[in-house]
């Protein structure tokens, strides 16, 4: 009795063996399903390669083919006939697809085959390789050195620095071109009183000197370019182009000399308009700012300004000192730290206001 229970148990599994046997041979087995014929493929981008997509059913049926992109674009799929198609029982349908990557690297997707009747059937992994071409076997042109041809600084030489802790922001502007177009690298550097400041290599042409009172005198700024693909030994110069500015800082001095003067003589009537006009002297008017401040009898007539003209309306008869108080910009803003300092003044005494 146990000898026949083994005998029947080893023909039972011979049959299981069988069945799985018929089902690896036939590939997509014997339910019916999809496969995809070639599993895994290289490719180089841009280029265009078939692959062949199988159908099996074990009744008549209809099925719609879709491709599941997985880490592919769908835009790289390309049906070569409508993929709507109808299987008769044990037959297969063969239908071509057409895959056309657009860049490097390993990438997969499935086909997904779902029948009229509801069940769908979906492809093992289909791996595409996509690979760059081969490296040329000529040697490309040789890189042309970039060119410096200018350096700009924002401001106009010379600039004053008016006091020790005073600092001027000089901005630098450099032009270069290179004939291949890589990128260019620059250093800006400055020579002069102080001393010499460099900067590290950077792909920005812009760069903001902060000049001080070390560094009153004649300077040059410099700035090297290079694209990288030159003078790369340590021992020579590493740049492939240079331009050069002289620049000077000055230091600040005071106005010398001022004037002040009514465009009506005196005596005028009350309510009359009067319009005072100072003037000032200093060595450095080509770069000095100069602010005004205007006192009647030693009170505010105008605050400080720009405008080295103001014009008063007297109300009230009287004899009137009017006095201009004038300063460069050594003190800063004028309306801040020191608001009742000047570099000098002058006062226009006994102004006759009748009735």
């Amino acid at each position: 009795m146990k000898r026949r229970n083994v005998v029947i148990g080893v023909i039972l599994a011979s049959v299981v063996i069988a069945a799985i046997v018929i089902q690896a041979t036939f590939g997509v087995g014997v339910g019916g399903g999809v496969r995809v014929d070639p599993k895994e493929m290289p490719i180089t981008p841009h280029a265009t390669r078939t692959f062949t997509i199988i159908l099996q059913s074990p009744q008549n049926d209809n099925f719609d083919v879709t491709i599941i992109p997985g880490t592919c674009d769908k835009s790289w799929f390309s049906w070569l006939e409508n993929p709507w198609v109808r299987v008769v029982p044990r037959e297969q349908k063969q239908l071509y697809l057409d895959v056309t990557p657009t860049t490097f690297g390993e990438f997969y997707f499935k086909v997904r085959a779902e029948s009229s009747r509801g069940d769908p059937f979906e492809s093992d992994y289909i791996w595409l390789i996509s690979e760059p071409p081969p490296t040329p076997t000529t040697s490309p042109p040789p890189h042309k050195e970039p060119t410096c041809i200018g350096l700009e600084p924002n401001l106009p030489s010379p600039q004053k620095i008016m006091n020790e802790n005073a600092i001027k922001a000089i901005k630098w502007k450099a032009y270069a071109c290179d004939p291949d177009g890589d990128t260019i690298w620059y250093r800006f550097w400055q020579v002069g009183p102080g001393g010499e400041e460099w900067t590290d290599w950077t792909t920005s042409n812009e760069w903001t000197w902060f000049a001080d009172s070390i560094d009153i005198g004649d300077n040059v700024i410099y700035v090297d370019v290079r694209d990288g693909y030159h003078h790369t030994d340590s021992t020579i110069q590493d740049y492939d182009s240079s331009c050069n500015r002289s620049y000077t800082i000055i230091t600040g001095e005071p106005p010398f000399c001022a004037c002040l003067m009514p465009d009506k003589f005196s005596p005028q009537g009350w309510g009359e308009q009067i319009t005072w006009t100072a003037c000032v002297a200093d060595n450095e008017s080509a770069v000095d700012t100069f602010w005004y401040r205007y006192l009647v009898n030693g009170a505010e007539g105008r605050g400080w300004s720009n405008n080295n003209r103001w014009t008063w309306t007297p109300t009230i008869p009287g004899t009137y000192d009017i006095t201009v108080m004038v300063r460069d910009n050594f003190f800063g803003s004028p309306l801040t730290k020191y608001p009742d300092t000047s570099d000098i003044e002058v006062t226009f005494k006994k102004y006759v206001i009748g009735w």
